[in-house]
């Protein structure tokens, strides 16, 4: 129950906003009670300071802050390809000083592999002409046997025989390059030197990519600090939104105190006839008026008589 102590400390309340309870309680209607109204433009002014903040602070800097990033990526692609570029050129001319190096050792180790492969043959062809001789005396069943090994040694003869012409085949390849890897690995050189000057050209090539990454860095820090501007903005409205409410709330229990002691008034002068203050309101009577006379009724009356809604 609402008691004349309660309602005033709701009116203390409420002095944040007005000078005094009289004042508020006297000067109170709906239409004219403006206490809250520079809470309510604060709040305003605040959201339209943030959305014009975003629009016209963040949203350059964002763009800006795009346009770093993407030139600085653009160098750094640009330079990560001419580094491709000189690290392709150099491999081919290790690959080439290489081969250049180890081909003559190559080469008479496939001369060793054609003679222990002619060496095989000659082993090949002497066990053939030993088997074709056991085939002359060999009964029925050995004979499908031998004539069986005779076809596998011939087989063999021909896998060295091939292997002597691939052999052979290698070490005219490897003598070719040794005649031209001179020549290649000179004009890789001279690619090189080409490619390297590029490559320095573009590392040098003012803004460089490190002040590009700076700007970047630089433009990324301004938005940052503008991003921090509006939290703080943001916070100040989520207060500014936290005063109106409780500014309305305030203004709510005055207007319902106001129409408190109007009910009392109208009770004390009905000697408390709550039905004939009931039937004196307005058709349209709202539900806090119902409520207010309610609460009065159980203020100054002695008997509790219900209140027709």
């Amino acid at each position: 129950m609402l008691s004349i102590k309660k309602a005033a400390s709701t009116l203390l309340i409420a002095g944040v906003c007005l000078s005094s309870t009289a004042l508020m309680a006297d000067n109170f209607n709906n239409k004219d009670f403006r206490v809250c109204k520079p809470y309510r433009l604060e709040v305003r002014s605040l959201s339209d300071s943030i959305n014009n903040f975003e629009t016209q602070v963040l949203a350059p800097l964002e763009r800006e802050l795009s346009e770093r990033r993407a030139t600085a990526n653009h160098r750094a692609s640009d330079e990560r390809k001419l580094e491709i570029v000189v690290r392709d050129i150099e491999s081919r001319i290790a690959s080439a000083q290489g081969r250049l190096s180890s081909n003559p050792g190559t080469i008479e180790a496939n001369k060793r592999r054609m003679v222990s492969a002619r060496q095989e043959i000659s082993s090949l062809e002497r066990e053939i002409t030993k088997l074709e001789r056991d085939l002359e005396d060999a009964g029925f069943i050995k004979r499908p046997i031998i004539k069986k090994k005779i076809k596998n040694r011939k087989k063999d003869i021909k896998k060295e025989e091939q292997r002597i012409v691939n052999l052979q085949n290698d070490n005219v390849r490897l003598a070719n390059e040794i005649r031209t890897l001179p020549g290649t690995i000179q004009a890789n050189r001279d690619r090189l030197v080409t490619a390297e000057a590029n490559l320095a050209s573009m590392r040098n090539r003012l803004p460089t990519l490190a002040q590009l990454r700076q700007e970047e860095r630089d433009a990324r820090l301004a938005l940052d600090s503008q991003e921090d501007i509006e939290a703080n903005l943001r916070r100040d409205l989520v207060r500014a939104d936290r005063e109106f409410t409780l500014c309305r709330r305030i203004a709510d229990d005055a207007r319902s105190y106001n129409l408190l002691k109007g009910m009392v008034k109208r009770l004390k002068a009905a000697d408390c006839n709550v039905e004939l203050v009931r039937a004196r309101l307005p058709y349209d009577v709202t539900k806090l008026e119902l409520n207010a006379l309610a609460e009065a009724n159980r203020m100054v009356c002695v008997q509790e008589t219900p209140v027709v809604q």
